[in-house]
């Protein structure tokens, strides 16, 4: 049992410090895995073997000096990627699944438009990211220098800014209500215009009514004196 559990790890001697492993010239034990894919990529370390061993030995104060360099370079390099906002357009279905995924490939595509060397093997994300939404990657620079970064997922530029206002905002019914509100959205002004409106509709229609019953009264009035008319003609005929 023993044996079948040591052959899953490797012997490795540490050329740059990791808070986890130890210092430089340490030699750990770590799943192969982790070595082939992370640590020798990053020349975190190299194979132990009694060449390699001696060979850090000779350059520990060296290597000191360049993890030393590295490390002050890895925090301007921080600097740089917390101005940067991670918005990331993308096709998307109704139920907001994306038409493919975000890797950490992708996302160091997106750091190199911007101007920054960010490789695909120190960027962690649990797995591809494969919807809209908020989610967190880990960017590990130097053993001593790393760095959560917010990663912003959706299909039109105007769902990122819903995002930034509540990260739950495109799940379906969210989105339809935060869309709703904003299309609803009235200014005051224009409140107060169509309130001037109405009332102006108003006082013209107030205006037509009175003037028909001025009109109206006007009728009746002429009416009544043609009657009073006849009736004086058909006295003066009969007195005849």
């Amino acid at each position: 049992m023993k044996t079948a559990k040591n052959s899953k790890k490797m012997k490795i001697i540490l050329k740059k410090s990791d808070k986890k492993l130890g210092q430089i010239g340490d030699i750990a034990f770590v799943n192969k895995g982790y070595a082939r894919y992370f640590l020798f990529p990053n020349r975190f370390a190299i194979l132990a073997t009694p060449a390699n061993i001696k060979s850090v030995e000779k350059q520990k104060d060296e290597l000191l000096k360049e993890d030393d360099n590295a490390k002050q370079i890895a925090r301007k390099v921080q600097d740089n990627i917390e101005n940067v906002k991670v918005d990331i357009i993308r096709a998307s279905g109704d139920s907001g699944a994306l038409y493919g995924s975000v890797t950490a490939r992708d996302l160091s595509a997106f750091f190199a438009d911007k101007g920054l060397d960010i490789p695909p093997s120190i960027i962690m994300i649990k797995e591809p990211i494969k919807a809209v939404g908020v989610f967190q990657a880990i960017i590990k620079l130097h053993s001593d220098v790393e760095m959560n970064v917010k990663i912003y997922i959706a299909s039109f530029q105007n769902d990122i800014i819903l995002l930034r206002k509540n990260p739950f905002a495109l799940q379906k019914t969210n989105l339809e209500e935060s869309r709703a509100d904003t299309s609803s959205t009235v200014s005051k002004d224009e409140v107060e215009v169509d309130c001037e409106e109405k009332i102006e509709v108003e006082n013209s229609s107030d205006e037509t009514v009175k003037v028909d019953n001025k009109t109206a009264e006007s009728v009746g009035e002429t009416g009544a004196d043609e009657s009073e008319s006849s009736e004086d003609k058909m006295t003066v005929e009969e007195s005849k």
